[in-house]
């Protein structure tokens, strides 16, 4: 049983090692955290600049509206 857990143990951190790009992923998952990421990953990927938690009026409810993540490109 030892011999197993040490084995997988030492194979996750090989794999870890190997494939884990700091870029891609974040060992952080808060939620904003997350969010940020989320919107640097697509800026990469499709150009642009990517905007997070942005409040904008809303003239039919006279109030404001909330909008997580905004991409914009030049497409």
């Amino acid at each position: 049983m030892w011999v197993e857990i040490i084995c997988g143990f030492v194979i996750y951190k090989l794999v870890h090692r190997f494939f884990h790009d700091d870029e891609i992923f974040d060992d952080e998952t808060s939620g904003s955290t997350a969010l940020f990421s989320a919107a640097h990953r697509l800026e990469k990927l499709y150009g642009g600049k990517a905007y997070v938690g942005l409040r904008i009026p809303d003239a039919d409810t006279a109030s404001r509206q909330d909008i997580e993540l905004v991409l914009l490109t030049k497409e």
